[in-house]
């Protein structure tokens, strides 16, 4: 694994949270490749999405409703835990998760370098409900 890789893989997934945090619409849709798909939480999507058309629709109806609910940027508070990047050539895979008080958010990404630009083609989130405590 080359540590240039790594960093580019990283400033890629940096540049997804920033986008997605501010709710910067072409910025966030240009971190996806024309072919992605995304595993949403069951409570948002049942099913997978595929390719941009759906991809998008998904995302913007959770942009349009996050603006409602938060007044301003930064409209989501994205901070990733125990990351982990592994790349194969052009492949790379990033792993974290999100701490919310109630539950733990996982996240899955799979990246494809094109031309020097690392896009994702495939995110998996997932949501796991905290015990109380």
């Amino acid at each position: 694994m080359c540590e240039a890789d790594t960093a580019m893989v990283r400033e890629a997934l940096e540049e997804f949270l920033t986008a997605f945090e501010n709710l910067h619409w072409e910025r966030f849709r240009r971190c996806f490749a024309s072919d992605a798909t995304v595993f949403f939480p069951q409570n948002l999507h049942p099913h997978r999405v595929d390719g941009t058309m759906e991809v998008e629709t998904a995302f913007k109806n959770i942009f349009d409703e996050t603006r409602t609910r938060v007044p301003g940027p930064p409209y989501l508070n994205l901070v990733p835990h125990d990351m982990n990047i592994q790349v194969w050539q052009d492949v790379a895979l990033v792993t974290f998760h999100l701490d919310r008080p109630s539950s733990l958010g996982r996240r899955t990404l799979v990246l494809h370098r094109q031309a020097q630009q690392w896009q994702i083609v495939h995110l998996h989130a997932s949501v796991m409900t905290l015990p109380n405590t």
